[in-house]
């Protein structure tokens, strides 16, 4: 799986195809509302990496109206194609800005910035009120 940001530049990915060929065009599909999204202005980097391909999509990952596509905390279908339109990558994308470092034991928090209070005091405040 992929990790991405909201931002709606051109973000770059290493991805290990299934022939090392340059990108043609790729495709998002978000699982949350079905919508395809196809991107055609794509870089590809084939000799830096020994055993990655890598791309940017020059363009960015945005609608017809120039928004992102990318929404924190969804999940999109990735697939890349080389000429002919042949399928050399499918993969998921998980999009977050939060910073993601396993070394240092940053995981991901699905309820980071939710629940914040006004001071220590109120946090260790264990009353509860019933109605």
């Amino acid at each position: 799986m992929k990790i991405m940001t909201t931002s709606a530049s051109g973000q770059s990915l290493k991805i290990i195809p299934r022939e090392f060929a340059s990108v043609l065009k790729v495709t998002m599909r978000d699982n949350s509302t079905n919508e395809t999204f196809t991107y055609e202005n794509i870089n590809t980097d084939t000799s830096s990496f020994k055993n990655y391909l890598s791309f940017v999509n020059q363009d960015g990952y945005v609608d017809s109206e120039d928004n992102s596509i990318l929404k924190e905390g969804r999940f999109y279908d990735l697939t890349v194609f080389r000429s002919g339109n042949v399928i050399i990558f499918k993969d998921k994308v998980f999009v977050t800005d939060q910073t993601i470092n396993q070394g240092n034991n940053d995981y991901y928090n699905i309820n980071s910035g939710e629940y914040t209070t006004d001071s220590q005091e109120a946090m260790n405040d264990n009353d509860y009120i019933i109605i």
